[in-house]
């Protein structure tokens, strides 16, 4: 058997490692649904830093699409001064409450959205100094590789963009990690975090609901990558 088949192990092996650098495999990937780029074992690594410490400064805060307390993060840490660039992730049931966050420069994004079907509106919202731009993001079946490819693909556009703070809730921080790995490449730094004081669930059945929910998650996203590799080779 091809060893380069064995893929999932990697995602296994890692899942509970705090800091890890995304491993090079001998293969070259056709463009498919979710990613694109060659793996080649000369090319850069990125490293994946798991809830460490932030940096002192970065080139990018990245802030994927969901609870308002991940953009209000956000926003703190641009006003500190951590990054001079802001990237949101906002999806279709976010547009309308987007614009009414407490934004460097006031956007109004359900007005851009509005010659865009519903079920077919998600876009990138770049803060830059003294400008703002929405790009649109195709939406597609999982939600968290649509929105890291497409950060992979932003990336290609601003070479100058080499660390990266990335926000989204706690809990999902591993499936964020597992997606990073697969589809960030080059000489990348990567900070996953989380905002400290976001809500948890209140009753313990409903804790563990959902913990299940997001290890299936986790589970259906490695077997999802699996398959797009695993055909790429065949």
């Amino acid at each position: 058997m091809d060893p380069r088949l064995r893929l999932p192990a990697f995602y296994v092996e890692n899942i509970l490692s705090h800091e890890t650098s995304v491993r090079e495999f001998p293969c070259t990937l056709a463009r498919n649904s979710y990613l694109s780029y060659s793996c080649a074992t000369q090319d850069p690594v990125t490293t994946i830093h798991f809830r460490k410490a932030l940096p002192q400064g970065a080139d990018l805060i990245f802030v994927l699409a969901g609870r308002d307390y991940r953009k209000h993060y956000g926003l703190q840490l641009f006003k500190l001064g951590l990054a001079p660039r802001l990237l949101f992730s906002v999806s279709r049931f976010e547009i309308r409450r987007f614009s009414r966050l407490p934004l460097p420069i006031p956007l109004d994004l359900l007005k851009l959205a509005a010659d865009v079907p519903p079920p077919q509106r998600q876009f990138f919202v770049l803060f830059e100094r003294s400008s703002v731009g929405a790009s649109y993001v195709r939406p597609r079946r999982f939600g968290t590789l649509t929105e890291i490819e497409a950060l992979w693909r932003w990336l290609q556009d601003h070479p100058g963009v080499q660390s990266i703070v990335l926000i989204s809730s706690h809990s999902h921080l591993r499936r964020i990690r597992l997606c990073c790995k697969f589809l960030l490449r080059g000489a990348l730094q990567i900070y996953l975090t989380s905002p400290t004081d976001q809500p948890s669930q209140s009753r313990d059945g409903n804790r563990l609901a959902a913990v299940l929910l997001e290890a299936l998650k986790i589970l259906a996203y490695g077997v999802v990558l699996a398959q797009v590799v695993r055909g790429q080779l065949r």
